[in-house]
């Protein structure tokens, strides 16, 4: 992990950390001022309304609502899960050769348009651009003889993965008498990449297929800032029936202790 990463990651945690806490002062706050309305009945008016409305429905009905509300909580819990397992799958960086096929995320606009001097692009009608933040699916290397120009191929440099066309094949001389070097250029870029790339430096290779656009939900959902937002929306969905549960069980005894409940049973 870069330093920056490590900056990132600690200030995403105090802020977290200050949001939360600010923000479960304000809920336990609010409900214990609620807790005291209904003890000391200045809610006994809205409560009984409440509980006279609630023998009118159909206690069928009502209990079919509190299974959707379950229902509805556990859903959102195993989507958000779900969408966070996918986002862990999709990888930003690697550092071996793909097998089979593997999802990325395009963190640049380097293959997003034809620039207007690369005449290649326009002559051999390629029209497989690559927009930043789309999700490419790279399937594994052919066999170095098998590569060709104007293949698009992702790479390594530095330990980050590059997506970038072959426009041209240098074959084994003199110099580098066992390999081939190719030569690589992002289609919006006027100049070809600096160094030859080597077929070791390979990852994988790309084959037109890709998710438009939602690689920057899976970009955010891999930061910090993406793995404190589940745990607040998952604390959120957990600790909201918790809460409604207790405020009902308040007026229930609120109601009990002001004889609402016992004149209703004697009614009926």
């Amino acid at each position: 992990m870069s330093d920056f990463q490590i900056y990132t990651l600690v200030l995403c945690l105090i802020v977290f950390t200050t949001l939360t806490a600010a923000g479960v002062y304000i809920i336990v706050h609010l409900f214990q001022l609620h807790l005291k309305l209904i003890r000391h009945g200045i809610e006994d008016e809205n409560i009984t309304t409440e509980y006279y409305k609630s023998l009118e429905k159909d206690n069928k009905f009502t209990k079919a609502m509190s299974i959707m509300d379950t229902v509805f909580s556990v859903v959102m819990c195993v989507v958000i899960l779900g969408l966070f397992a996918f986002s862990s799958c999709v990888n930003i960086k690697k550092t071996s050769t793909t097998k089979n096929f593997t999802l990325q995320v395009v963190q640049s606009g380097s293959m997003s348009q034809k620039y207007e001097k690369n005449d290649y692009l326009f002559e051999n009608n390629l029209n497989d651009q690559i927009q930043t933040f789309d999700i490419i699916i790279t399937h594994a290397l052919p066999k170095e003889d098998e590569l060709k120009v104007f293949d698009i191929v992702v790479y390594e440099v530095d330990g980050y993965l590059l997506i970038h066309r072959i426009i041209g094949i240098e074959e084994p001389n003199a110099e580098h008498p066992n390999e081939r070097y190719f030569l690589l250029k992002g289609d919006n870029n006027e100049i070809a990449d600096r160094f030859p790339v080597r077929y070791e430096q390979m990852r994988g290779i790309y084959k037109g297929q890709r998710i438009p656009f939602l690689g920057s939900f899976v970009s955010f959902m891999q930061s910090p800032a993406g793995y404190l937002c589940v745990l607040l929306v998952i604390f959120g969905t957990i600790a909201a029936p918790l809460i409604e549960k207790k405020l009902q069980k308040e007026k229930e005894l609120r109601l009990i202790l002001i004889g609402v409940i016992k004149k209703a049973e004697e009614q009926a």
